[in-house]
């Protein structure tokens, strides 16, 4: 008798998977997640320090992503990938969550020189132009960063993020305007003993260097006006100014020309009387007249120092002063120009006219002109009682 045929299967003669997958790694541990590559397919676990787990799947290129990050920030879990096979690789350690985004970083400069600022140390300070386009840099060990050529049009501005180690980026921060524009080199109206004055863009920080390198700042006023007192450049010396703008841009250095902090020898009253007001002075500067009432009346003195003011404006029995300044502006002391005398004297009188002279009387000190027929003259001095004779 023949029994009825069994089948006996396929032979599955498959070895089992029995080799675990290599360790995953951890690419991102920040604020924005837990992040790396397994094996793909694998499972990715992760354990918390307090032994919470959370998983998922290794996509087809290997890389696994849990959001929010389940890792609490300051400490550190594991994290292992099991293969289809149920095959557990060795854990690895996230190494310590850093979910804090550092500050906004700080813009200090943004100008012809470059864009500048600070950051968190080793932090990655990414520039974003008002195009969209991008620059990195990396912030110093003292969280200093700057960025060479100004990657900011004039006139427009971008941002700028710091990005930490971990991956965690800060809120970003405005660039402001840039401004790439160097201000007009300064002007110097004044180099004297009274100081060193001028002209400069509005705000901006003046800057002067004496020929010896020495340097003293003063800032222009709304009206671009500027002075510094006393005059840091020594006398027959020169220097130099430049302006500084807020964006930090420099001027065109220009001279100071040569210091003169001499003021002039005071003027020399020639003359006061119904004629005009005259006498000497420095050779080219202007002589100022004040009267008692303090109004003042100008003159040059000519290339000899000689000078004049027609009519005289010294008030009859009244006097003044008179002052020199030179064409760096130093002024001299003051002069008084005496008492103004305007009136003039009665006529004199001759009271002897023979062999023996000429003679008469006239006012007492004036003195009394003689011309004769062809011209020539001769003087004499009235005494203190009046009397002249020749």
């Amino acid at each position: 008798n023949t029994s009825t045929p069994v089948s006996t299967g396929v032979l599955d003669q498959t070895v089992p998977d029995q080799t675990a997958p290599n360790a995953p790694v951890v690419t991102e541990n920040n604020a924005a997640g837990l992040a790396g590559t397994a094996e793909a397919g694998s499972t990715v676990t992760v354990t918390d320090a307090s032994g919470n787990t959370v998983t998922a799947t290794a996509d087809s290129m290997g890389h696994w992503s849990i959001t929010p990050n389940p890792i609490a920030n300051g400490t550190e879990g594991t994290v292992t990938a099991t293969d289809a096979a149920g095959n557990e690789s060795a854990p690895v350690s996230t190494d310590l969550a850093d979910l804090t985004a550092p500050n906004a970083p700080v813009v200090t400069e943004n100008n012809a020189a470059g864009l500048a600022g600070t950051a968190e140390a080793g932090s990655t300070v990414t520039v974003t132009d008002a195009s969209g386009k991008t620059v990195t840099t990396v912030a110093d060990s003292v969280g200093n960063w700057s960025i060479t050529p100004n990657p900011i049009t004039n006139g427009t501005e971008g941002t700028v993020t710091a990005t930490d180690a971990a991956g965690n980026v800060s809120a970003p921060a405005s660039t402001g305007l840039a401004d790439l524009t160097a201000p007009d080199a300064p002007t110097v109206d004044e180099n004297n003993s009274s100081g060193l004055s001028g002209t400069a863009e509005a705000g901006s920080t003046v800057t002067v260097t004496d020929a010896s390198g020495n340097t003293v700042t003063a800032t222009a006023d709304s009206t671009g006006h500027w002075s510094i007192t006393p005059n840091p450049i020594a006398d027959g010396t020169e220097g130099t100014v430049t302006a500084t703008d807020e964006a930090g841009n420099s001027s065109d250095p220009i001279s100071t020309g040569l210091a003169d902090l001499t003021a002039p020898n005071a003027p020399v009253v020639d003359e006061n009387n119904s004629t005009g007001l005259a006498g000497t002075a420095e050779a080219g500067s202007t002589v100022t007249v004040s009267d008692a009432l303090g109004h003042t009346v100008t003159t040059v003195a000519d290339s000899n120092g000689q000078w004049s003011i027609i009519p005289n404006p010294i008030a009859n029995g009244t006097e003044g002063t008179v002052t020199a300044t030179d064409a760096a502006g130093n002024t001299s002391t003051e002069t008084p120009t005496g008492i103004a005398q305007k009136t003039a004297p009665d006529a004199p009188v001759v009271d002897e006219n023979n062999a023996a002279g000429l003679s008469g009387t006239a006012e007492a000190g004036s003195i009394v002109t003689v011309t004769d027929a062809s011209g020539n003259t001769v003087t004499a001095t009235a005494n203190s009682a009046g009397h002249w004779s020749i």
